[in-house]
């Protein structure tokens, strides 16, 4: 019988990964931003996260990407004005802290987009999650937290949860963020971090 609903849940799982694709394919069509896929096989450049991913193919040293961000900066260059796509992302977790929490593979949605300002940005960001969240049928609250408040309230981590209870999703958007423990160095508003409800991360940096 477990089998069996665990077997039910992957399906559930994979049936909504594909819906929200297709949502998000359909906002970024209105948004005239195309998608495009960048290898996952590269040769190897000497990144320490490729390091641990190194290995050899044909006698020639190859690494997998650890993010899309080599290539999908060459797109730009050769003059894509705006780009996503699902990325296969690997980390290594060897030496994280909090191992249970961390994938070694997963699947990540990149976005580049050409803005002129972080809020731009945010609300860019804000809309796409909530058609997402529509799209499925789900309410979402959206909260704005100052960095030294999070880090106050939540510790080192950073990690948000401002949910009255389990089945409520909220999205908190923490700005200003501290270069340390300590309350009188602060970044820019040019890196914003949001938390989505089970202390998803997202991370999204303005382009300079």
């Amino acid at each position: 019988m477990n089998d069996s609903l665990q077997r039910e849940k992957v399906i559930q799982n994979l049936t909504l990964m594909n819906e929200l694709k297709q949502a998000t394919r359909d906002y970024m069509k209105q948004k005239e931003i195309e998608e495009y896929d960048t290898p996952i096989l590269t040769s190897f450049c000497g990144e320490p996260y490729n390091q641990v991913f190194s290995f050899s193919l044909e006698k020639e040293k190859i690494a997998l990407v650890d993010s899309p961000q080599v290539y999908k900066m060459l797109l730009l260059l050769r003059g894509a004005k705006s780009y996503y796509q699902f990325a296969h992302c690997f980390r290594p977790i060897a030496n994280e802290i909090d191992q249970e929490t961390r994938l070694r593979e997963f699947i990540q949605l990149d976005v580049e987009l050409h803005v002129t300002t972080l809020n731009e940005l945010i609300q860019e960001s804000i809309e796409l999650i909530l058609v997402l969240f529509h799209r499925i049928s789900k309410c979402i609250r959206i909260e704005f937290m100052d960095g030294i408040t999070c880090r106050k309230q939540f510790g080192d981590s950073m990690k948000p949860d401002l949910r009255k209870d389990e089945s409520e999703h909220v999205l908190v958007i923490v700005t200003h963020l501290p270069f340390s423990n300590g309350e009188k160095k602060m970044v820019t508003t040019c890196q914003t971090i949001m938390f989505l409800q089970d202390h998803v991360r997202i991370e999204w940096k303005k382009k300079r």
